[in-house]
């Protein structure tokens, strides 16, 4: 059976802000990174690894390496500290210009990428607005799924203005943060089913958080 490769490039912001629901955040990682073994486990033909990059305006660390998820280790309180500013461009530049380069000579291949935020953008130093918007479009065009989940912001102007179609909102409380998981957890087993049947990337990029 011919193995297709799934990259699941989690970008998780770990601003000063989060820290109200530093708990969930991990705790929903987590169970995300349980869904996707679950995925792994259910169709042996996925073969799955898992990039999970956090990131602050002291620091964009990148806890998980293309990690094959049966070997990704749990996300934990040592290795997630939110403090600081929010560079989310930098920190999407950075993930996806490393992860491009990593797979860029690979024929078959899915890119799933959820980007979890809650607060704009306000300190990058090496990526814009513009820089972000291109680099998305260009990657969308070669088969590249984008989600993403935001508190406290207008999130569909968000993530419109750096051309993601798929996102939702969340109420950054506890339950709130804990539903929000399990939507995303949901909606990605759905994406991981229908990839299973064939779909193809341009449908599997559609209406990822439909009910």
């Amino acid at each position: 059976m011919k193995s297709t490769k799934v990259y699941n490039l989690l970008v998780v912001d770990e601003s000063g802000s989060m820290d109200v629901i530093k708990q969930q955040t991990i705790n929903g990682c987590n169970e995300t990174l349980q869904t996707i073994k679950s995925a792994q486990e259910k169709y042996p033909e996925q073969s799955h690894l898992v990039t999970l990059v956090c990131f602050n305006s002291d620091n964009t660390k990148t806890v998980l390496d293309c990690q094959p998820i049966s070997k990704a280790q749990m996300l934990t309180p040592l290795t997630y500290k939110p403090d600081c500013g929010t560079p989310l461009y930098d920190a999407l530049g950075e993930s996806l210009t490393r992860l491009r380069y990593k797979i860029n000579q690979e024929e078959e291949h899915h890119v799933l990428v959820t980007i979890l935020t809650d607060g704009e953008e306000n300190s990058s130093k090496e990526f814009t607005h513009s820089m972000i918007n291109k680099m998305i479009k260009e990657l969308k065009k070669v088969g590249w799924t984008f989600t993403f989940i935001g508190a406290n912001i207008d999130v569909q102007k968000a993530a419109t203005q750096i051309s993601v179609s798929n996102f939702i909102s969340f109420e950054q409380t506890q339950e709130g943060t804990k539903d929000m998981f399990v939507r995303e957890q949901n909606a990605r087993m759905k994406y991981f089913d229908k990839m299973s049947k064939g779909e193809s990337k341009e449908e599997l990029s559609k209406n990822y958080f439909e009910e």
